[in-house]
């Protein structure tokens, strides 16, 4: 479960109005149907102050994913996944930017670890990509003739792990704080590719302390388009296994 995820982006220039400040609480609850089957629910709460303007709040349509790992190679670190996300459109509040018309997105998953190449140092690094398609349920928005694109999604990470260093290279320089830390660079893009539209995107570089069932992470946002905002914003997490709490019934897939 993360909770919550809070993102923060200080007053910038909107284009589509006056200056705004944005924050957001969103909240994530993951669960094993089988081994190889996880289900993901994921909503949120924004509330945007405007420069010279009324404050807008309300929540953010209700999204459902539905994730399968195709292949798993733990000799080589690798990991494939395939997943489908439903987004309810108007399950959330317009004035915060939440979709009044849902979609549908298939997506495409990738992590690998450099662990099983002979690199030194840069065994800890790992990479992971998302590559997705976003159809939405029409092509026009309700009561007017404004169109809704269909859109490409990319993402990724890169990460280096102080936990591996210290367990795989017996790296004993190391401190118990340290040992726990993940540093990591992520990135993510959507663009339009029917109808027109703007390609937003951002890069968040920051870091995670990965503890027993617990994982807090931190990072900065950095809008890369001007359609993304031209301030930069922060992005905190916390991450829990409920596995801990009721290890017989949330620590295990509901069907093996």
């Amino acid at each position: 479960m993360s909770l919550p995820t809070l993102e923060y982006q200080g007053y910038a220039a909107s284009p589509d109005g006056p200056a705004r400040q944005v924050s957001s609480a969103s909240i994530e609850i993951d669960k094993l149907i089988t081994d190889d089957i996880d289900l993901q629910i994921n909503d949120g709460y924004t509330n945007i102050d405007r420069v010279g303007a009324t404050r807008r709040v309300g929540w953010q349509d209700l999204e459902i994913t539905v994730k399968y790992v195709l292949a798993t190679d733990d000799q080589h670190e690798f990991i494939l996944s395939v997943a489908a996300e439903r987004d309810f459109g108007g399950t959330g509040a317009s004035r915060v930017g939440a979709d009044p018309i849902g979609s549908t997105t298939p997506i495409l998953y990738f992590g690998k670890g450099l662990g099983d190449l002979d690199i030194g140092y840069l065994r800890p690094f790992a990479v992971t990509g998302a590559f997705g398609y976003e159809f939405p349920d029409q092509s026009t928005e309700p009561g007017s003739s404004e169109k809704v694109p269909q859109q490409a999604l990319l993402g990724g990470s890169l990460q280096y792990s102080f936990a591996y260093l210290d367990a795989e290279m017996d790296n004993k320089a190391l401190g118990p704080f340290a040992r726990h830390l993940i540093g990591i660079v992520e990135f993510a893009y959507v663009a339009p590719t029917t109808h027109g539209g703007t390609t937003t995107g951002t890069i968040a570089p920051g870091v995670l302390y990965a503890g027993d069932g617990f994982q807090v992470g931190v990072e900065a946002v950095v809008p890369q388009t001007r359609s993304s905002g031209n301030s930069v914003g922060v992005i905190a997490q916390l991450n829990l296994s409920l596995g801990l709490f009721a290890p017989s019934v949330l620590g295990k897939p509901l069907f093996r």
